[in-house]
This record gives C-alpha cells, structure tokens and sequence, in this order.
C-alpha cells in the first residue's frame, strides 16, 4: 500500500464519485457498502456505525472483508483518502467510489432517521 500511495497521482485518477442521495438509494436497496478508511483516533465521538472501518493503510492486507458484489463508497473527513482508497480497490476489481463532501457531507446528509432506517 505505501508504495502504491508513494505513486498516486491525484490529478490524473479520474474515478466514479457519489453524492449522498445517490448513496442512501444504494445503502436502502442493500446494493453497497460504505467503507470508513479513517484511523483508529479519528473515529472518537464521530463513528459511523453503519460503516465497515478499515483504515487506508490496512486495505491490502483486509480486502477479503469487503463484497465484491456491492458498490464501495469510501469515505473520509475530506476526499483525498477516499478518493485513494477508491482508486486502490478499483485496481483490485471492486466497483469503488468515494462520497462527495467527506464524512462532514455525510453527517448533514444522512439525517439520523435515514440512520436508524438503514442500520
């Protein structure tokens, strides 16, 4: 992973993004997986619980958690992270994108009754 993240070029990765609406449609239809590549420490007070939390830099080593049948939104405070982790698993197969707007885009979007619908 260090190496393939030492290479990334974000200006030339065009990848598939995803907006919240289009996410919640999915999560509803139980057609993708929402993938938190945040660190341990960052998830303090802010955790999403219907999220699988796999840190960027343990992708390599955990793919086998994830479905390859689903939609991976990978999400993170910003977008960079996501946007790599979206390119990485993209690379391994899996259809990946990364939410628009970071994990800030998804709390105002994700309303905590949409929250308790999907968990």
């Amino acid at each position: 992973m260090e190496e393939y993240l030492r290479n990334f070029d974000m200006k030339q990765n065009v990848l598939s993004r995803i907006d919240a609406d289009e996410t919640i449609k999915l999560l509803k239809e139980g057609k993708c997986e929402l993938l938190d590549i945040r660190f341990a420490f960052e998830l303090k007070g802010c955790e999403v619980k219907i999220a699988k939390n796999i840190p960027l830099n343990k992708l390599p080593d955990r793919l086998d958690e994830i479905d390859k049948e689903k939609t991976i939104v990978c999400i993170c405070p910003g977008t960079n992270r996501a946007v790599m982790a979206a390119s990485y698993l993209s690379s391994k197969g899996y259809d990946a994108k990364f939410l628009l707007g970071g994990i800030n885009g998804f709390l105002q979007a994700f309303r905590p009754n949409i929250i308790k619908e999907l968990t």
